[in-house]
């Protein structure tokens, strides 16, 4: 989607990404207003330190284990270092993340496919020419030697996310969404190198595990990119502190299909004491 952390008043929270899990290697990754914590919502991304997760195959009953997950945070002054790892069944590391911020501010996201030989990142930095502007810069090698370039940079936009920071956004606007409103924010992306306006709306509501739940869906707001992105499930406790129980859609590492590395989806479920 690919975890938050705990806001006042909310129990721990992943950061996904649960996705980072959509994470930004393929129009599945992250975003928060103007890069900063989303309004009325206090967020320590370091809380929890530790969060887990296992992706399986959609269609499996959850029988068909793709990936584990692990969030790992630490503080260093106002430094938060957010390490994620997916690994496979035999134990083996499938992809990597690291995630810098300061305070609750994005300063920069990298990731490496180990299997599907790619890797990229994020960086927030000054405009030289525009002090008072920050811009993103993207940039992502694939093609299995690194050998295909895309890259990218532009003005941060308010309301820019990343997979890890898409949690605590549902969250900052809940009343919104649980009356069935649409909230817009900008998603950034490393392949294709960019950012692409998408909508979070309630979907549906149901149960989970005996639950009440918000099904919350997230898609693309322009058709065009809509027709090749699916969109992404949420599945939020309703009532108080608003857990993530689950997310459905595109996980960060890529499969091996047909003779080719692709993305794939899968169907994620995360650890709650």
């Amino acid at each position: 989607m690919t975890f938050p952390a705990r806001p006042t008043a909310v129990r721990p929270i992943l950061i996904f990404w649960f996705l980072c899990v959509l994470s930004v290697s393929g129009l599945a990754a992250l975003p928060a207003a103007t890069n900063a914590s989303p309004p009325r919502l206090k967020i320590d991304l370091a809380d929890p330190v530790v969060m887990t997760g296992t992706f399986y195959e959609i269609g499996s009953q959850r029988t068909k284990i793709l990936f584990k997950y692990r969030r790992e945070a630490t503080r260093d002054g106002d430094l938060i270092r957010v390490k994620q790892a997916f690994t496979l069944p035999d134990g083996s590391v499938a992809c990597r993340e690291n995630i810098l911020y300061r305070h609750d501010r994005l300063i920069s996201y990298a990731m490496q496919d180990l299997r599907a030989g790619s890797h990229g990142g994020i960086l927030v930095e000054t405009d030289p020419k525009k002090p008072k502007i920050e811009r993103l810069q993207m940039e992502f090698l694939s093609g299995g030697d690194g050998s295909k370039l895309h890259k990218s940079s532009e003005a941060l936009q308010p309301n820019t996310l990343i997979c890890d920071t898409i949690y605590p956004f549902i969250l900052a606007h809940w009343d919104d969404l649980a009356q069935g409103n649409a909230v817009k924010f900008r998603f950034v992306s490393l392949d294709p190198a960019g950012t692409f306006n998408f909508r979070l709306i309630k979907d549906s509501e149901s149960t989970w595990q005996g639950q009440p739940v918000l099904d919350i869906k997230m898609e693309p707001s322009n058709f065009i990119i809509a027709h090749w992105i699916k969109p992404i499930y949420f599945l939020v406790e309703k009532a108080a502190p608003h857990r993530l129980f689950s997310y459905t859609g595109r996980a960060t590492p890529r499969v091996y299909i047909d003779g080719a590395w692709k993305f794939t989806d899968a169907e994620a479920v995360f650890d709650w004491q």
